[in-house]
Order: structure tokens, then C-alpha cells, then sequence
């Protein structure tokens, strides 16, 4: 298993960075559902990876706090509140 986590943080040019990693499962499957942005009114750019993590970079840079409520692959909550 790799558990999985989500992280914010700001980079040299002061853009907000959303990185989410869904973990995998003892069966090799994803730990985490994909996060739904749907309802986000700040713009982003998207960066699939790979490992099937994700980037988001924000175009406003004054984002203090985000909470991620993230369902796993049996449909618990987990909710990570992430700050600067």
C-alpha cells in the first residue's frame, strides 16, 4: 500500500500548487477517488502524471487555506484541511 495525499504549496513566482497523489491499495488499486474541481471558480492548469497524480496550479495567488474532502475506494470521507 502507498497511502495517498494531497499538499498545497506556493512557488518562486507566488502561483498556488495543488499536488494530489490517490495512494494504492493492498490490491494495486486506487486509494482515493479523483478530486472534483467541478465547482472551483478560480482558474487552473491541470498536470496529469504518470503515477496518476495530478498538479493543479492557480492563477490567484492569494489562496490561504483548501480543504480537500477526499472519498476513498470504499466510500469513507477523509478531509485535509492544507494552509500556507
Amino acid at each position: 500500500m502507498f497511502p495517498g495525499y494531497s499538499t498545497m504549496f506556493k512557488d518562486e513566482l507566488g502561483f498556488i500548487h495543488l499536488y494530489f497523489f490517490p495512494g494504492i491499495d493492498d490490491e494495486g488499486n486506487l486509494y482515493y477517488r479523483d478530486l472534483d474541481l467541478s465547482n472551483c471558480t478560480i482558474k487552473y492548469e491541470k498536470i496529469l502524471n504518470e503515477d496518476n497524480s495530478k498538479e493543479y496550479i492557480f492563477e490567484k495567488s492569494n489562496i490561504l487555506k483548501i480543504t480537500c474532502k477526499l472519498l476513498d475506494n470504499k466510500g469513507n470521507l477523509h478531509i485535509e484541511e492544507l494552509t500556507l
